[in-house]
């Protein structure tokens, strides 16, 4: 199954994204959207990028409307290097870190990407992001594994599928104090 398969939900639309404007900015010899299976040493510098999970408080008062809501998903950019000199390395990889972000930030395209279904754009906001980098070993190597956390917004609305849609109205009326005299018409509720 490709990234092509999971369907058009924001998520997928936003990985691919993601990693179509970050993807040229090293020499990655592997790129994932699933962190797993493990790296392999000859498969590094490695690029990921995961979508991590939704958090979507209701928009506006919950029990009133249609359900609507405020999503605030999180998507993690992680990129692996074997180890170096770790002072060079953590220079070298604290600098492509900021480039990702400025190059992420900073690109209208990427605000402005369009939903699969309306093509209007869909993004709010990048209300947050998280960096950290850590020096895992595996056996006698180690890593340097630097992860960008990236929340993005977008909002959800809901709205009832209808199977019997409305489509006349009938109006019957009686003027007040003319006992036996009505009016009836039916509209149209589609304007026509």
């Amino acid at each position: 199954m490709t990234p092509a398969d999971w369907g058009n939900a924001p998520e997928v639309q936003i990985v691919e994204a993601i990693i179509s404007r970050i993807k040229g900015l090293a020499k990655f010899k592997d790129i994932r959207h699933v962190p797993i299976p493990p790296l392999q040493p000859d498969k590094l510098p490695a690029l990921g990028v995961y979508f991590m999970g939704t958090e979507a408080p209701a928009r506006g008062d919950a029990d009133v409307a249609p359900p609507k809501f405020v999503c605030d998903a999180m998507f993690g950019i992680m990129v692996v290097y074997a180890m170096e000199d770790p002072v060079v390395l953590n220079g070298k990889v604290a600098a492509l870190m900021f480039t990702i972000k400025n190059t992420l930030l900073s690109d209208a395209t990427f605000k402005a990407l369009p939903d699969v279904v309306s093509g209007e754009p869909f993004i709010e906001a990048f209300p947050r992001y998280r960096q950290t980098i850590a020096f895992p070993k595996d056996g006698e190597t180690y890593y340097c594994d630097a992860r960008l956390g990236l929340t993005v917004r977008w909002n959800e609305d809901y709205p009832p599928s209808t199977s019997n849609i409305l489509q006349t109205v009938a109006v019957t009326a009686q003027p007040f104090g003319e006992a036996g005299t009505t009016f009836e018409n039916e509209f149209s509720t589609s304007g026509s």
